[in-house]
């Protein structure tokens, strides 16, 4: 691709032929090694080169603004991408506010990006995959009905009950019998209007404990992310 020099020099080149076959013109003709050159040949030359100049310049001129429309372009992907909002699950646990006996689900998401994240919506579903029995499908419950902006750097909890059904339900999930499971999706737009979404999976892995009078009672237990169900835009 021709350089912004290059087209400068292609205009100033052909400026200086145009004004050498305007002389010859004016002059009936010019005599070289004992010939003479008639002043309309080297006219009919002189506008050739200068056809052939300004194709030259069109195409280059055609050139750099396709090369700035393609980095104008690059540029405005990059702000996108450094100033969207990017909503994603902080962390995911299975808690007990009565030392054992209920549970709920809770996924904490955070905006990690520098701007809001608009018209957040959110579907979350937990349920109980027994050992050798019916697999779960994993579909999706209805949206909760209402939309909120997320600020940048900003927590916000989902959370769905799950009957587990006390310390002998704990024990059969700790042992592998029963095996919690946690999904759901996350709709937003971000400042650009663009629209995104967030589905994630999570199953249950280390048990939370803790000392309940005289004894040791699992009182949650810490999620981990499933290898499928988790993806983002």
């Amino acid at each position: 691709m021709l350089k912004y020099h290059q087209l400068v020099l292609g205009f100033l080149g052909a400026t200086a032929i145009w004004a050498v076959a305007f002389v010859l013109q004016s002059q009936g003709g010019v005599a070289y090694a004992g010939y003479l050159f008639d002043s309309a040949a080297i006219t009919a030359a002189a506008t050739i080169a200068i056809a052939w100049f300004t194709l030259t310049l069109r195409r280059s001129t055609d050139r750099l603004w396709e090369a700035g429309e393609r980095q104008l372009e690059h540029l405005k992907e990059i702000s996108q991408q450094q100033l969207g909002a990017y909503v994603g699950v902080e962390s995911c646990e299975v808690v007990s506010a009565d030392w054992g006996n209920t549970f709920i689900v809770e996924v904490r998401i955070k905006n990690a990006g520098q701007t809001p994240a608009f018209n957040v919506t959110h579907s979350i579903k937990a349920d109980l995959q027994v050992l050798h029995g019916d697999p779960l499908n994993f579909d999706l419950p209805d949206r909760n009905p209402g939309k909120l902006p997320i600020a940048p750097g900003f927590l916000f909890a989902l959370r769905a009950p799950i009957a587990i059904g006390g310390a002998s339900g704990t024990t059969s999930i700790e042992v592998g019998q029963r095996t919690i499971f946690v999904w759901g999706r996350i709709d937003y737009e971000d400042v650009f209007d663009k629209p995104q979404h967030l589905p994630f999976r999570f199953r249950n892995g280390e048990a939370i404990r803790k000392q309940v009078g005289d004894a040791m009672k699992t009182v949650g237990f810490r999620m981990e992310p499933c290898d499928e169900g988790n993806s983002a835009t």
